[in-house]
């Protein structure tokens, strides 16, 4: 209900102007691709299965790993996406923050012990945003978000409040439809640091458009690209770095 023709229409200016940001042909056409395999299937050309590429978040090519990476994961789940880190860095790294709101994921992250035993990993039960504040969360494994009138009472925080003046060089941003609010909350970060992101854009369609404006309106030389990385509408994600961090 929420995409109504008035809808497209305040959006026009941003959705058409934002293809311009990206820096491949490729993003270009994963962008498109995307937005009207959503909602206007007949006028796409390629489905998200042809559009699928393997390599989420560490193995696009887009930018090279480090051996010295200060790795942000919000949204870290029960760990997957660190499990993947580590095995793609071959546990070459400096620090791992992994953020995780829903307590039972939490959990469940902590009895890993590849990340438990691992001093340089540090655990957070908390969800990011631009704001510090408690909010209720619906409970649902990989979908847990926010919701009023749920049990489960979490805290939200800024990422440039709780890593402070902490090195950061890697952020991936999975959180659900959150990903603007945890950009704005980690603005000094980006805006000072320019770490490499990894960025879900799929959780509101508008995001598609609206993270990487974002971004590049917090650092016009950060680079912006677009991959999508299964077979059905989720996990189109931005990516972006500046300068030598390919």
């Amino acid at each position: 209900d929420r995409y109504t023709a008035a809808w497209f229409e305040e959006n026009r200016k941003e959705m058409l102007d934002a293809i311009d940001i990206f820096e491949d042909d490729v993003s270009k056409q994963i962008y498109v691709e995307a937005i009207c395999n959503r909602i206007a299937p007949k006028h796409a050309k390629r489905t998200f299965h042809e559009l699928e590429e393997r390599g989420e978040y560490f193995g696009t090519g887009i930018f090279k790993m480090e051996e010295d990476e200060c790795y942000v994961d919000a949204g870290a789940y029960n760990g997957d996406s660190i499990r993947a880190f580590l095995e793609v860095s071959k546990g070459k790294f400096a620090n791992i923050y992994g953020f995780e709101l829903d307590s039972k994921n939490y959990i469940a992250m902590c009895r890993n012990n590849d990340i438990a035993n691992d001093e340089r990993i540090q655990l957070f039960n908390m969800g990011v945003s631009s704001e510090e504040k408690r909010v209720e969360i619906v409970s649902a494994g990989t979908g847990s978000h926010v919701i009023e009138g749920k049990k489960q009472s979490v805290r939200l925080g800024k990422l440039d409040t709780v890593l402070g003046e902490k090195r950061v060089t890697l952020i991936k941003m999975d959180i659900e439809g959150a990903e603007m609010d945890g950009l704005k909350g980690a603005k000094g970060i980006i805006t000072n640091q320019h770490p490499k992101l990894a960025i879900s854009a799929y959780h509101r369609l508008d995001d598609m458009w609206k993270i990487p404006r974002y971004i590049k309106e917090l650092c016009p030389d950060y680079k912006i690209y677009l991959r999508h990385h299964t077979a059905v509408a989720w996990d189109t994600d931005c990516y972006a770095y500046i300068g030598g961090n390919q």
